[in-house]
């Protein structure tokens, strides 16, 4: 089955947009077909949206350039600063891992492949980006 993209959308607050969203996800999954549902708040989500790019199963140094020049060609033309974050390595192992469901970093702690991560978070940590946590400064809302 291909995999389809649907947003239910609207601009203001309160008219079911949650409601025919989770509804029509149910109604979906009824028919027996695979849902993810995310439901944002994409006014509040955009305000703050810093996207990140990791090249995953990087062959050769063309494969970080092309890295780079996805990042250069978004900031030209679609206005919008993504960060490129680095690459990860092909390794024939991880077929065997997601086969297994063992995850590679821990079968395989040594590869390039769980290097290439601890240095993208190391980056990341490193240059503030913010944990996903809520935030503790906002007080709950009454019932």
């Amino acid at each position: 089955m291909d995999k389809t993209i649907w947003a239910v959308g609207g601009g203001k607050g309160g008219t079911g947009k949650s409601f025919v969203a989770s509804s029509l996800g149910l109604s979906l999954a009824g028919l027996g077909h695979d849902v993810v549902l995310v439901d944002a708040d994409l006014y509040r989500a955009l305000k703050t949206f810093k996207p990140l790019l990791i090249l995953n199963m990087a062959r050769n140094e063309r494969d970080d350039l092309l890295g780079k020049s996805i990042a250069q060609v978004t900031r030209r033309h679609l206005l919008l600063d993504l960060r490129f974050l680095g690459t990860v390595p092909y390794d024939v192992r991880l077929h065997g891992c997601l086969i297994d469901r063992t995850p590679f970093l821990t079968a395989h702690p040594a590869s390039d492949v769980a290097a290439s991560f601890r240095r993208i978070a190391e980056d990341l940590a490193a240059s503030g980006v913010p944990a996903s946590r809520p935030d503790e400064s906002r007080k709950p809302d009454a019932l």
